[in-house]
């Protein structure tokens, strides 16, 4: 513990949101920017997000001002390390997970915006963890070492790929650091065994399959020293003799032939280090502390300490402000702070010690008991039933009057009951329905403040819903959960699922005799009239009453679906010329059936035999790919003219501070189209997203009706639920983790686990979750999936074994 505080001089906190992430190598202190012989090189900080949020700033006094940041961009990928190179000029290094990236940074002159161009890419087949470079094996340029996830040392130099080798024993990646002195590649171990790798070594050794081990064990290790301790870091420092090892709690001084020179025990869990000035043979040394310290160390002893605003993950030392040995630290929130030693003491405050003591007994006790509820339920016991539980009991839902000049229905109200039969009183028990997005909720969340036996045991709450008139309901089930904290602390979660009348959305009209879309259902029992299972669909104006086997249902967007039974068998079929309309319908007729059926024995089965309707539904599958690339395309205007809007603002305000007034050259006639045009693009983005909404609810019916048909097909309810799952009937718009590149990960873990037909499918690389140009590779891993589950159910019903 130290009585010092650092003093800060700059600070900014942009990335505390929540959402970003950032780590040691996310930091970086350097000029990116090319320099004239005249021009001073001034150094910027630049800091990379785990979302790919890439900031650059020049602070030039105390005060954070908007001029600060020069840039701000996203990119598309996470950025794990950042780096400069200086083949000419010096380049941005910036390692994504799959690609490793070289930018040229450029400064905004005459009010114009700072640019980012890319010097050079190389692609990266596996996913990266941490890069280093050097002048490997004597190189006149610089070449990179990329270390992967899965142990591979891929080597590349800025024109492209030379080679890649695999580590041997490997289990995760640790550090890694280039040793120019003796051309050696330091890394770390699990194990806490610091290991060093020759780049002759490296280049000379063989290629081979590195999945079956034969590469791992052609690279020889030339050193290696046992730390005893997990490895943070590993700095080398030209100039100096060894190499600096950060451990968990200790510091090590490593030989650059191996062994352990010296050591630091520490006294407080370090979480960075800074290797920044060689001094007459000695190193001076920064850590940071995860008990919000700094600690400054010239060789193993410790000449300063300090206590800082939060827990540094990267720290950096820099010019600033005409001052130079400035410190910039990053915390894992993204606040970035650059300051300098003071030497105001701060009073330490004491921690209050615990008043009350450890129960031992009846620690003891609970463990037994615990222990003894783990046996049983492990033997096949029953486990004890939980007392604090809530009840969510469904009312009959009510049929309300319409609203009038309303966009939606709200012609339907939820009644739900809460119970509670617990000994301790619950507080804020929050009752929740969770609307898919054709239904809106006046009030979807209700906080009940307490429940319990003191109070009340039991609440009511009526949510008022309705169906969007533009919008067709992808289902009838809309679940509703609540969510609270019991008396000892521990969080609960009860779930039930409420059915939505029919007569909110849905009115009988006559029968069609065409449509493009059918599916014909066979069951075990006789055909039960139609009239009585859709009693509760009102009639159409001017419509009579239900005659014959026929039925016809409008749903609130216009499609029509008709039902038809047969005269002498036990078949239902469903015809419509919209599949998603065809998916509601058939959904809510499968459950009136089984619940009319629910007291006949055998239990009701449905089976479907015909070809699934996959070419309908893979064309929801390309209109929904299309409406997300159409958002894509209109953002992506919208950022263009938002830059351009800016940049004419800019040099609109130079011209007018001027003392010497200039002509505008018709810049208040542009400035004035751009935002005409960026509010075009903002109409436009708005009817791209209702589009992309109602594709979204569509493809979330036809995925239903699809999961369905296989829930028909009488394959293991286990293989069901792995489809459906993989599937994701619920459809959202998110465009980062879209539904097409999500399902197309799950299809392709299926077809390389349970629907595998040999050890050659099976694959351990997953695919990265990126937007697809197209729904082709979707589609045939769909129909694949599908194909192979109604095959597995054939043979179990003809009792092969598959």
């Amino acid at each position: 513990m130290t009585l010092f505080e650092t003093r800060t001089w700059w600070t900014t906190s942009p990335g505390a949101r929540g959402d970003d992430a950032f780590d040691q190598g996310c930091l970086l202190v350097a000029n990116i920017e090319p320099t004239t012989a005249a021009q001073q090189p001034q150094a910027r900080v630049v800091t990379g997000s785990f979302s790919g949020l890439l900031r650059v700033y020049l602070p030039t006094s105390r005060e954070n001002t908007p001029e600060d940041l020069l840039l701000e961009k996203q990119l598309t990928q996470a950025i794990l390390q950042l780096d400069v190179v200086y083949p000419n000029s010096p380049v941005l290094l910036v390692l994504h997970p799959r690609s490793l990236v070289g930018y040229r940074f450029q400064s905004g002159s005459d009010g114009g915006e700072p640019t980012l161009q890319v010097a050079f890419e190389h692609a990266l087949k596996r996913t990266a963890c941490n890069v280093t470079r050097g002048t490997f094996g004597g190189s006149p340029t610089e070449l990179f070492c990329v270390q992967s996830m899965d142990g591979v040392l891929t080597f590349f130099n800025q024109d492209g790929f030379a080679f890649e080798r695999f580590l041997p024993n490997f289990l995760l990646p640790g550090p890694l650091c280039y040793v120019p002195d003796t051309d050696s590649f330091v890394t770390a171990t699990p194990s806490g065994t610091i290991e060093a790798y020759r780049y002759l070594t490296l280049a000379s050794a063989s290629d081979g399959d590195g999945s079956k081990g034969t590469a791992g064990k052609r690279v020889k290790v030339d050193w290696s020293t046992v730390v005893g301790e997990f490895v943070l870091d590993i700095v080398f420092v030209s100039g100096y003799p060894f190499i600096i090892v950060l451990g968990e709690r200790t510091i090590f001084w490593i030989k650059s032939s191996g062994g352990v020179h010296c050591c630091k025990r520490l006294e407080s869990n370090p979480s960075c280090l800074l290797a920044y000035r060689i001094v007459d043979d000695s190193i001076n040394l920064l850590v940071g502390t995860h008990d919000n310290g700094l600690v400054v160390l010239k060789d193993t002893s410790i000449v300063w300490g300090a206590k800082l605003d939060g827990i540094p993950v990267a720290l950096r030392v820099g010019r600033f402000g005409g001052v130079a040995g400035m410190i910039v630290s990053l915390e894992d929130s993204g606040t970035v702070t650059l300051m300098y030693m003071g030497t105001d003491p701060t009073i330490p405050v004491l921690p209050q010690p615990h008043a009350r003591e450890l129960m031992y007994d009846e620690m003891d006790a609970e463990l037994q008991q615990l222990q003894a509820v783990i046996r049983g339920v492990a033997l096949g016991e029953q486990p004890p039933q939980v007392t604090d539980l809530v009840e969510i009991v469904l009312q009959e839902p009510l049929t309300l009057n319409t609203r009038p000049g309303a966009e939606e229905d709200l012609g339907l109200a939820l009644p739900v009951e809460i119970n509670y039969a617990g000994d301790s009183t619950l507080e804020n028990v929050c009752v929740q329905v969770h609307q898919p997005p054709f239904l809106n909720v006046d009030s979807a969340q209700h906080y009940l403040p307490t429940l319990g036996p003191s109070v009340t045991r039991s609440a009511s709450i009526v949510f008022r819903v309705g169906v969007r008139k533009d919008m067709l309901p992808s289902t009838c089930r809309v679940p509703i959960t609540a969510s609270y904290m019991t008396g000892a602390g521990e969080p609960r979660v009860v779930e039930t699922t409420a059915t939505l009348l029919l007569s909110a959305f849905c009115t009988r009209t006559p029968p069609s005799k065409s449509a493009h879309h059918k599916i014909t259902m066979m069951t075990n029992h006789n055909v039960v009239q139609l009239a009585a299972l859709f009693a509760d669909v009102p009639a159409h104006a001017g419509l009579a009453a239900v005659a014959g086997n026929a039925i016809g249902i409008r749903v609130n967007t216009g499609a029509s679906v008709t039902l038809v039974t047969s005269k002498t068998g036990s078949k239902y079929r469903l015809q419509s010329d919209s599949l998603p309309a065809l998916g509601c319908i058939a959904q809510a007729f499968c459950d009136r059936l089984h619940q009319h059926l629910a007291d006949v024995q055998p239990p009701l089965s449905i089976t479907f035999g015909e070809p699934l309707p996959l070419q309908p539904y893979f064309h929801l599958v390309d209109e929904h790919l299309k409406c997300r690339h159409d958002l894509v395309r209109v953002r992506s205007l919208m950022d263009q003219r938002a830059q351009q809007l800016r940049a004419l603002q800019k040099r609109l305000l130079l011209r007018f501070k001027d003392k010497t007034p200039s002509p505008l050259n018709h810049l208040d006639t542009l400035l004035e189209g751009t935002y005409q045009e960026l509010l075009s693009l903002a109409d436009t983005e708005e009817e791209a997203q209702s589009s992309l909404a109602r594709a979204s609810n569509e493809l979330s019916a036809g995925t239903r009706l699809l999961v369905l048909l296989l829930r028909s097909s009488q394959a293991s309810k286990e293989e069901l639920d792995l489809v459906e799952a993989a599937l994701f009937p619920d459809v959202g718009d998110c465009q980062e983790q879209g539904w097409e590149e999500i399902v197309y990960t799950a299809m392709s873990h299926l077809l390389k686990t349970k629907f595998a037909k040999s050890a050659k499918d099976i694959a351990v690389n997953p695919t990265p979750l990126q937007m697809p140009d197209d729904t082709t590779k979707l589609k045939k891993q769909i129909a694949v999936v599908c194909e192979r589950t109604r095959a597995a159910a054939q043979q179990a019903a003809a009792g092969v074994q598959p």
